[in-house]
């Protein structure tokens, strides 16, 4: 069983789960520990960009013609490439 494994913090939520555990007290993990589960989610992480960007004009302009305002930026346009 690798350090990986037992670390996992996808049961972060999940009461009285290892991840759980390492989640509330990660204050208490030693830094070479942290390090490591640190380095593995950085190496996780998507740093590529897509070739492309896929926008629905009708989405937006029929937002737009219902007069509401897009707080969560969904359905304009620059809302659908953000």
């Amino acid at each position: 069983m690798t350090i990986e494994k037992v670390t996992d913090l996808k049961n972060k939520n999940v009461p009285g789960s290892i991840g759980n555990l390492l989640f509330t007290s990660k204050y208490l993990v030693p830094p070479s520990v942290l390090s490591v589960i640190v380095d593995k989610a950085c190496q996780e992480v998507d740093s590529g960009y897509g070739p492309g960007v896929a926008v629905s004009r009708l989405r937006a302009k029929t937002f737009a013609d219902s007069g509401k305002i897009d707080h969560e930026g969904k359905y304009t346009i620059y809302g659908q490439i953000i």
